[in-house]
């Protein structure tokens, strides 16, 4: 038994191409079931797969989300299905909504009655997030869009992309400044002018005039890209030249400065070869003149004064119980802590900033202390002006002394230590052999010390 293939009367013959083959000669194993023609049978419910869908949240905090698209989209789905019923809406529509959401909260919070149906579940829903009014745009926000949509001369004869498709960037910006000049009122066209005069030269020098938008924008459409790229690179030529041009300039004028010019004529003077010296008709030498220097005027009622040195006098260091003596007869009363002696501390204070400004303090130009201080070198903090802590240790950080006062402490402590340095001898702590403690003098201490090596040395004898 034999068995032929069927194939379709528009097809082409076996014998009509070189190679094909054939079906004559085939033979068909025994008990073999004859083929069945598959049938594909179309869905009426046209049921494709659909993608993930978006959840809904129903609040203020994902951007881009808008509840009437999201109700629109579950309609969408069963439009041209005959056969779907409220119960797959609703389903639909609750397995949407994200869990935990609003929106979720919302419809577990409904009753039974709204839920039951699509319209009375719609219905709460609109009601729930109606739909949002935007304020449409005035004439003059529309105008000034128009005038700010811009073609960059970088772009003229480049393609751009618009919407995932290519498109040439004069055409692009045509299509955008015709739907915007749709949106206004300039049936006559004009702000037509404007918009051409801020085209690039390569743009605006291949139009003409035009008295409606959509002669303007059927120009730009109808300009052949050849031609609009021949112009472009003519003029990003001719602004490389300017631009050279410019650059050159501002070399030149780098260069002619008045420095420039003064540095020129230096190079110039040669000091390889002195002067002569100028000859003097008198030959006979002339005593020099010399001008008395002014003597600085002195006061006597002015403790500030120190004489000048003689130009030949040798400097002898000052003793220091000579310094100690003038900071206690310079130092600036202090006054007591009451609205009087605060009034009497700012006047005080305010004479020594105009008599001395700037100038830091020293031995004799003390610093006035504010009221309630104690006298320098009284073991006080210089700071808060408490005792019991020094000033770099000082718990008041909010009580932080002038650099003035600080400097002028410092001096005086200064003084003081080594006037007590130079005219006392410390005391040395001295402990005895039955635990005692005993005060004694340095030089004291030191002459006991050496009795007791001569008496060893009398009682044990030499060494040698």
């Amino acid at each position: 038994m034999t068995a032929t293939l069927d194939t379709p009367s528009s097809s082409l013959s076996s014998g009509s191409l070189p190679g094909t083959p054939t079906t004559e000669g085939l033979i068909a194993p025994p008990n073999s079931p004859q083929p069945k023609p598959c049938t594909i049978t179309p869905s009426m419910d046209n049921d494709m797969p659909e993608e993930k869908p978006t959840l809904f949240w129903g609040d203020i905090g994902h951007a881009g989300e808008d509840p009437q698209d999201f109700i629109n989209l579950i309609e969408l789905r069963f439009i041209g299905k005959a056969n779907a019923t409220d119960t797959d809406r609703i389903a639909t529509l609750k397995l949407s909504l994200k869990t935990g959401s609003d929106a979720h909260a919302w419809f577990k919070g409904l009753d039974n009655t709204t839920r039951s149906t699509w319209a009375g579940l719609k219905a709460a829903f609109d009601l729930r997030w109606p739909e949002r009014v935007i304020a449409a745009k005035t004439t003059e926000e529309k105008m000034s869009t128009l005038m700010m949509a811009e073609l960059k001369s970088e772009d003229v004869g480049k393609r751009v992309t618009i919407n995932g498709v290519e498109e040439w960037s004069h055409i692009a910006w045509a299509d955008r400044v015709e739907h915007l000049a749709g949106a206004i009122a300039d049936s006559k066209g004009l702000l037509i002018n404007q918009v051409h005069k801020k085209l690039p030269c390569t743009m605006h020098d291949l139009l003409g005039s035009h008295s409606s938008w959509t002669a303007f924008c059927q120009a730009v459409w109808d300009l052949p890209i050849k031609r609009i790229q021949e112009s472009n690179a003519a003029e990003q030529a001719c602004i490389k030249v300017t631009k050279e041009l410019e650059d050159l300039k501002q070399n030149i004028a780098l260069q002619q400065t008045p420095s420039k010019a003064l540095a020129g004529t230096f190079c110039n003077i040669s000091i390889g070869n002195p002067l002569p010296a100028p000859r003097l008709l008198n030959t006979q030498s002339t005593p020099a003149l010399s001008m008395p220097h002014p003597k600085p005027a002195s006061s006597a009622n002015n403790p500030f004064y120190t004489p000048p040195a003689a130009a030949n006098s040798t400097y002898v260091e000052r003793p220091w119980a000579e310094r100690w003596a003038d900071v206690e007869r310079l130092a600036l009363p202090i006054h007591p802590n009451t609205p009087e002696g605060c009034n009497l501390y700012t006047v005080q204070l305010t004479d020594w900033i105009k008599r001395h400004g700037s100038t830091k303090p020293n031995k004799t130009r003390p610093y006035p202390l504010c009221p309630r201080s104690l006298p320098v070198t009284s073991n006080d903090c210089w700071s808060c002006g408490l005792l019991g802590h020094m000033t770099n240790s000082c718990p008041n950080q909010h009580s932080k002394a002038p650099e003035n006062k600080t400097q002028w402490c410092s001096i005086a402590a200064t003084i003081k230590h080594n006037v007590g340095c130079n005219t006392e001898i410390p005391t040395v702590n001295f402990i005895a052999d039955d635990g005692a403690i005993t005060y004694t003098m340095q030089d004291k201490y030191k002459a006991q010390i050496i009795a007791k090596w001569i008496s060893q040395g009398k009682v044990d004898g030499s060494s040698a």
